[in-house]
C-alpha cells in the first residue's frame, strides 16, 4: 500500500495560489525570489511569498483573494503577499486602498510595514508606507497600529487615522465627513 501511495500521490507544485494579481494602469512587475522582474499585462495567481511591484505615479493594480476581498494598489508601490497564518501582506512602499469580504473581515487582517504591524478587524481601509512612515485610515471597522520600533500601540476606530512615525510620537485624528452634500452659506460672504 505504501508503494502504490508514492507511486500515485498528488504531485505538489509549490506553495499554493492565495491570491490573484490585477493589472490596471501602468507596469505591474511580479519579482521571483533572486529579486528579478517579470512585466505582466494580464491577471496571475499569486502564491505565498509572492512580490509585486507597481510602477508609475498614476499606476494601480488590484489584488483579488478567493473570498473576493480586494485590494486596490497605487503606484508607485511594492507589496509581498505572506499568508503564513499572522500576515496576510507585506507593504514595502506606497499604499492600498482594502476592502474585504466575509471571510478575511471576520477574522483579523494582519499586514506590516518597515515601521509598524497592523491588526484590522473590519471591512475598508487604507495604508500608505512611505520610508519610516506609516498612515492607516479606517473606514469602517477597527485597527491596532503597533510601532515597530518600540512595541507601542494605538487603537484606531471608524473614521479615524493614525500615523506611526519611528522618530516622533503618535499622530491620531479623525478623517474628513462626507455625506455626499455640499453647502456654504453666504451670509459673511464668500469663502
Amino acid at each position: 500500500p505504501l508503494l502504490v501511495w508514492l507511486i500515485n500521490r498528488p504531485v505538489s507544485d509549490g506553495p499554493a495560489t492565495v491570491a490573484r494579481a490585477e493589472p490596471g494602469r501602468g507596469e505591474l512587475q511580479l519579482l521571483d525570489q533572486h529579486g528579478k522582474a517579470a512585466i505582466t499585462a494580464t491577471p496571475m495567481d499569486l502564491k505565498a511569498g509572492a512580490r509585486i511591484v507597481l510602477n508609475g505615479k498614476d499606476a494601480l493594480a488590484f489584488i483579488v483573494f478567493p473570498d473576493q476581498s480586494r485590494i486596490t494598489l497605487t503606484g508607485p508601490g511594492e507589496v509581498s503577499v505572506q499568508p503564513d497564518g499572522t500576515t496576510m501582506l507585506q507593504l514595502h512602499r506606497g499604499g492600498f486602498t482594502a476592502t474585504l469580504g466575509t471571510n478575511l473581515a471576520r477574522a483579523p487582517f494582519h499586514l506590516r510595514t518597515g515601521s509598524a504591524a497592523i491588526r484590522v478587524e473590519g471591512m475598508r481601509f487604507t495604508v500608505r508606507e512611505a520610508g519610516e512612515l506609516t498612515e492607516v485610515s479606517v473606514e469602517e471597522g477597527r485597527a491596532r497600529l503597533t510601532r515597530r520600533a518600540d512595541g507601542r500601540e494605538v487603537e484606531i476606530k471608524t473614521g479615524q487615522f493614525a500615523v506611526a512615525d519611528n522618530r516622533m510620537g503618535w499622530v491620531v485624528g479623525y478623517l474628513p465627513g462626507d455625506d455626499g452634500r455640499w453647502g456654504e452659506d453666504f451670509e459673511n460672504g464668500l469663502p
